[in-house]
């Protein structure tokens, strides 16, 4: 029997890079932080409301801080969509990019 000579592997000629996929993420991801900061800003009026003879007393003070916890969390909101929205992929026939910074860009391959 005649011994047979292995194939020998062809090369991989790579072709010209080829864009599949250019996107950002789903403003979706914002759903979880949306329902917390809701949650958050009904549990403040709920205490306000049921504890209002106690904190009478401190009205303004109790508004401000109210205030204060609902600018936090809507900036807070902001930031995360901020950051989505900066986010960028690019899938293309050899090799994924991210682009990620809301300042300053920064390229991941």
């Amino acid at each position: 029997m005649a011994a047979v000579a292995a194939p020998t592997p062809q090369p991989v000629v790579a072709g010209p890079e080829q864009k599949l996929w250019h996107g950002t993420p789903s403003w979706l991801l914002l759903f979880g932080r949306i329902i917390g900061a809701f949650l958050v800003v009904v549990v403040l009026l709920l205490i306000y409301y049921f504890g209002y003879q106690f904190l009478a007393p401190y009205g303004a003070i109790v508004w401000i801080v109210i205030a204060a916890i609902i600018v936090w969390q809507l900036g807070a909101i902001v930031i995360a969509f901020a950051r989505i929205k900066t986010t960028i992929y690019t899938v293309t026939n050899q090799r994924v990019m991210i682009e990620t910074g809301l300042t300053t860009k920064k390229v991941e391959d």
